[in-house]
């Protein structure tokens, strides 16, 4: 009888441990969906920026060069609303909302804030991907890789933050304050550049970004006065920069996959 009972708990157990790593697998292949979502909305969003900001600054753009990629991006947030867990929907909701609203208004902005509010859109969808991120590696009790990874995304959203700032900058009118104001900006963008290199050489030092960050340099030594660059080179400088961090924060999440073994495909980071 002892035996009868020890089996049947044995075997009560082994099915609770089972249906529980059925689960656990379930949870961790929506979220890797999700991740994946998430990357290719921030992907394309950078390419809206890009667009919106030609549009804004130096060229019409055509209405059906932007029709196909906003399509897209509201795809993706449909798809990303749901597949989110219930306990989330409700930032993936204002996250589809944000994005939104910028798609139907960017026409009308000018282009800082048509830089400031895709910034935004950008950081609000990374930010998603850290919660998601951060909880699989609690949940998977991966707690150095979880404080590393903290450690890594403080680094990028700095970075990005200190882009945004940057880049807002670059349309405005360059009076004297606004030289010193650049100058500013360029000294921390530059020192979160520099930081960037010591979590992933490669991704920072490319010879673009080694360029890039040489006429940051420039900058700072002509404390702000810019008159030899013009717009579109200040724009590509920024545009150079910003593909050097989101390839560093792809790398991240690509060795952080790889460690819990669901590793993300592999996809080329788009200037």
């Amino acid at each position: 009888m002892f035996m009868i009972i020890a089996a049947s708990l044995s075997a009560i157990i082994v099915l609770y441990l089972l249906m529980r790593h059925g689960r656990q697998s379930k949870l961790n292949d929506n979220r890797y969906r999700l991740v994946c979502e998430l990357r290719s909305v921030a992907e394309q969003l950078r390419e809206h920026r890009h667009l919106a900001h030609t549009h804004l600054s130096f060229e019409p753009i055509p209405d059906n060069h932007t029709v196909e990629i906003e399509k897209n991006i509201s795809n993706s947030l449909l798809f990303l609303v749901e597949k989110s867990f219930v306990n989330d929907r409700p930032m993936f909701r204002l996250l589809m909302k944000q994005i939104q609203t910028l798609l139907f208004e960017w026409r009308d902005m000018t282009p800082s804030k048509s830089q400031m509010s895709h910034g935004k859109a950008i950081r609000a969808t990374l930010y998603l991907i850290d919660e998601i991120v951060l909880t699989w590696l609690v949940e998977s009790d991966q707690v150095e890789l979880s404080e590393q990874y903290s450690r890594q995304w403080s680094h990028i959203i700095d970075s990005l933050e200190a882009l945004t700032q940057f880049r807002m900058l670059v349309s405005d009118s360059r009076d004297e304050l606004q030289c010193e104001r650049l100058n500013l900006k360029a000294q921390v963008l530059l020192r979160k550049i520099n930081r960037l290199s010591l979590l992933s050489p490669l991704g920072v030092h490319a010879p673009s970004t080694s360029q890039a960050a040489r006429q940051l340099t420039e900058i700072i030594s002509a404390h702000g006065h810019i008159e030899e660059l013009d717009e579109r080179e200040l724009y590509q400088l920024t545009s150079t920069l910003s593909l050097a961090i989101f390839k560093v924060y792809d790398q991240i999440l690509i060795e952080l996959s790889e460690q819990i073994n669901q590793p993300l495909p592999a996809k080329e980071v788009k200037a």
